[in-house]
C-alpha cells in the first residue's frame, strides 16, 4: 500500500474593513464562535482504503491577554498540539466527512499601556525576534521598501511615534479595494506598493514589511472583526498586525481599521505568523486508490453580550480664529486635545462635512499625544463666496470620535467683516506650528492691547505684558510689531513694552528667540475710511416758474466702513436730509419749485456730509444745471424778492 499525502491550504483573505462606532466604547464582548467544514473522500475504483485520515486546523480561537477561551467543544475530538486542532480518523468507510468545533470566548479591548519613550532604531535585539524582522513569502522587504521606510520615519527617534509614521502612511497611501486581484489571493508587499491599493490582508502585509525594514518585530495576525462595510453590520474575515516593543510585548496595529496602538473588542484572533501566506487548515490521508476534496471552511461568530463602556481619554476644546468673517474668507478651525492617560495613545478625530466650507485638509485626522500630552490640530478652510448678500449665516462646526466623543462651535459669516487670506492662515499656521515644535514655546505668555478700532495707515499704540511662566533664563527674547524691542526675562518676571505701528490688516506682535516662540494677534478693529459716491442723478434740464419738479438720486457707500451721520443738502433751497447710517444703496428725491430758482441757467451744488467713527468730516458733491425759461416781468420780480430772503436768511 502506498502512503498518499495530500496538501490543502484554505486561504483566510480579510475582506472587510471599519466597524461600528459601538466597538469603540465597549470594554468586553461575550461572543460565542463556530466552526465547520466537510472533507469528501473521493475513490478511484471500488477496492479503496483510506487508513487514516487528519486534519490540522490552524484557525481557531487563541488563549491571550485579551481574548479568554471560556469553553472549548470539538466534533469528533480533536487533541491540542502546537497551536493546532488536529482530528483523525482510523480506516473510515464514510465518504463525507465533518468536522467542527464551538467555542465560548470573552474578548477585551487590547492596548498595551506604553508609558515612556523606546528608543529607536531598535539596539541589541532579543535573538528569538529576529525572525519577524525578516522577508517572507508574501512580506518582501526589497530596497525600494527599505528606502521608503527609512524616509518616513527619518529623524525620528521615539519608537512608537516611527510606528505610527509608518501606520499613517500606509492609510494615506494604500486605499482599501477589493477586485478580482485581492479578492482570492493575498498579495505581496512589493505588489501592494506598486499598485497603491488591496483588502485588509494587502495593507497589513506592506504595513509589517514597512516595520520589519527597520528590524522593528512585527507580526500577521488572522482574524474576525465586526464591520459596517458594504452595509455588512456583521463580522468578517479580518487581518491586523501586532508590532513588537522592547519592556512592553506585543502592540496592536490594525491600519485599515485605523485602530493604532490598540483593537476594539470585536476583533477576535484566530491565529498569528510570519507571514499572510499561511493556510488555515490542512490535511493527510493514508489512502488506496483514493483522492481527497477539501470545503470550505465555516466560521461563524455570534455576540451574546456586551459589557462595560469604556471612559472618554481625552478632551477636546474647540474654536475659530475669528468669530466673524467675511463671504468667501479663509479660517482656521483649532482643536485642543489633552490626553488624560499617563500612556501614548492615537486619537482618530474627523470633522463634520459642510457644502458651504472648503477643506483644504482631510477631514480625518490621526493624532498621536504622549504621556499626559497636550497638542493643538488644526483644519484651514474657506467660506462660499456666494452667499446672499444682506444676510449673515450662523455656521455650526463639529468635530468628532469614532468613541462618540463630539466638540462644536460656531462662526457668523457676514459682508464687510474680517477677511483672511489664504496666505494669512499659512503664516498663522506656521507659528502655531513653530511654538508646538519649540521645547518652551508653552512656557512664555503674551498678551497685547489696543484701542478698540483703527484706521489703515493710521499711527495706532500697542501695549504688551511679556511674562517667562517656564523655568529657564530667556535671553535676547525679540519682541516685535514694526519695530522690535530686545530685553531678557528671568523665570517669572513679567514686563511691559510699548510700540508705535501702522495700521494693517492682520496685526500681530511675535515675541521669539532660539527657544521660545510666541504669536499675539491684536483684536483691534481694522476699518477703512469711509467713502461713498452719487449716483442715478436724474434733473430736468428745463423748467418753468410755476413748475414743481424732483430732482432723484442714488447714495452707494464705496468703502467696507459705513459712512456715519450724513446730511444732504441742495444749495441751502431745502432743509437737510439725515441718514444716521448708510450700510446699504439709499435711494432720495428732492421735490422743488420752479420760482425757487433764478431766470436763465441755474447751477446746483448737490452736497452730502458724512463722518467716520472719530467724527472726521468728509464731503461729497455734485453739480446740477436747470434752466428756468419763459419768465414773465412779474415773475422776475417776484424771483428778486425771493434771492433777498434767501441772502437775509442766511445771514
Amino acid at each position: 500500500m502506498k502512503k498518499l499525502i495530500l496538501l490543502f491550504s484554505l486561504i483566510l483573505l480579510a475582506t472587510l474593513v471599519h466597524a461600528e462606532t459601538w466597538q469603540y466604547t465597549t470594554q468586553e464582548i461575550d461572543i460565542n464562535i463556530k466552526i465547520d467544514s466537510q472533507i469528501t473522500i473521493t475513490p478511484e475504483q471500488d477496492d479503496w482504503i483510506v487508513e487514516q485520515l487528519t486534519t490540522k486546523l490552524k484557525f481557531f480561537p487563541q488563549q491571550t491577554t485579551y481574548q479568554k477561551i471560556n469553553s472549548l467543544t470539538t466534533t469528533p475530538t480533536a487533541t491540542h498540539q502546537d497551536n493546532l486542532l488536529i482530528y483523525q480518523w482510523d480506516n473510515p468507510t464514510q465518504t463525507d466527512l465533518e468536522f467542527s468545533l464551538d467555542t465560548h470566548i470573552t474578548t477585551t479591548q487590547a492596548k498595551t499601556e506604553i508609558k515612556e519613550k523606546i528608543h529607536f532604531p531598535i539596539i541589541n535585539l532579543s535573538q528569538n525576534l529576529t525572525q519577524y524582522t525578516q522577508s517572507q513569502q508574501n512580506i518582501i522587504i526589497t530596497p525600494e521598501i527599505i528606502q521608503l521606510a527609512s524616509e518616513i520615519t527619518q529623524g525620528e527617534d521615539d519608537l512608537f511615534i516611527a510606528v505610527f509614521q509608518i501606520a499613517q502612511w500606509v492609510k494615506n497611501n494604500i486605499n482599501y479595494s477589493i477586485d478580482e486581484h485581492t479578492e482570492t489571493f493575498s498579495q505581496p508587499s512589493t505588489w501592494v506598493l506598486e499598485n497603491k491599493y488591496g483588502a485588509c490582508d494587502e495593507i497589513t502585509t506592506l504595513f509589517i514589511a514597512l516595520t520589519r525594514a527597520l528590524n522593528i518585530p512585527s507580526r500577521y495576525v488572522s482574524g474576525y472583526a465586526y464591520t459596517n462595510w458594504n452595509d455588512l453590520n456583521d463580522f468578517g474575515s479580518h487581518a491586523w498586525a501586532e508590532v513588537y516593543f522592547p519592556n512592553y510585548g506585543w502592540t496592536q496595529f490594525d491600519v485599515t481599521y485605523g485602530e493604532m496602538g490598540f483593537i476594539d473588542a470585536t476583533h477576535i484572533t484566530l491565529a498569528n505568523s510570519l507571514d499572510s501566506a499561511q493556510e488555515a487548515v490542512s490535511f493527510e490521508m493514508l489512502a488506496y486508490k483514493a483522492n481527497l476534496e477539501s470545503h470550505e471552511l465555516n466560521i461563524k461568530p455570534t455576540i451574546i453580550e456586551k459589557k462595560q463602556t469604556l471612559p472618554h481619554q481625552i478632551t477636546i476644546n474647540l474654536d475659530v480664529e475669528e468669530q466673524e468673517i467675511d463671504f468667501g474668507s479663509y479660517n482656521l478651525l483649532k482643536a485642543e486635545i489633552q490626553n488624560l492617560k499617563p500612556y501614548y495613545i492615537i486619537e482618530e478625530i474627523s470633522l463634520s462635512n459642510n457644502p458651504e466650507i472648503e477643506l483644504f485638509q482631510q477631514n480625518q485626522k490621526y493624532v498621536l499625544l504622549e504621556p499626559n500630552q497636550k497638542k493643538t490640530i488644526f483644519w484651514k478652510f474657506k467660506i462660499s463666496e456666494d452667499l446672499n448678500s444682506g444676510y449673515y449665516y450662523t455656521f455650526p462646526i463639529s468635530i468628532y470620535t469614532n468613541k462618540n466623543q463630539t466638540e462644536s462651535t460656531e462662526f457668523i459669516a457676514k459682508e464687510n467683516e474680517q477677511y483672511l487670506t489664504s496666505q494669512d492662515i499659512d503664516e498663522l499656521l506656521e507659528e502655531q506650528n513653530q511654538e508646538q515644535q519649540k521645547t518652551y514655546s508653552k512656557k512664555i505668555n503674551l498678551e497685547c492691547s489696543s484701542k478698540e478700532f483703527s484706521y489703515l495707515e493710521e499711527p495706532l499704540e500697542i501695549s504688551c505684558q511679556i511674562s517667562n511662566q517656564g523655568n529657564v533664563y530667556l535671553e535676547n527674547l525679540e519682541i516685535c510689531s514694526d519695530e522690535c524691542e530686545i530685553l531678557n526675562l528671568g523665570i517669572g518676571e513679567t514686563k511691559i513694552t510699548n510700540f508705535t505701528s501702522t495700521t494693517k490688516q492682520r496685526m500681530k506682535v511675535k515675541a521669539q528667540n532660539s527657544e521660545v516662540s510666541k504669536t499675539f494677534y491684536l483684536t483691534t478693529e481694522i476699518l477703512d475710511y469711509p467713502e461713498l459716491e452719487i449716483i442715478n442723478l436724474n434733473a430736468p434740464k428745463l423748467v418753468n416758474y410755476e413748475d414743481n419738479f424732483s430732482i432723484s438720486f442714488g447714495i452707494k457707500k464705496t468703502s467696507k466702513s459705513n459712512p456715519t451721520k450724513l446730511e444732504v443738502s441742495l444749495d441751502n433751497r431745502i432743509k437737510n436730509i439725515q441718514i444716521n447710517e448708510l450700510n446699504q444703496q439709499q435711494n432720495l428725491k428732492l421735490n422743488l419749485k420752479g420760482k425757487d430758482l433764478n431766470q436763465g441757467n441755474n447751477s446746483l451744488t448737490l452736497s452730502i456730509t458724512h463722518q467716520d467713527r472719530n467724527q472726521k468730516q468728509y464731503a461729497t458733491t455734485k453739480q446740477i444745471i436747470v434752466e428756468l425759461e419763459k419768465v414773465t416781468f412779474i415773475q422776475q420780480i417776484k424771483i428778486f424778492i425771493n434771492k433777498i430772503n434767501r441772502a437775509l436768511n442766511n445771514i
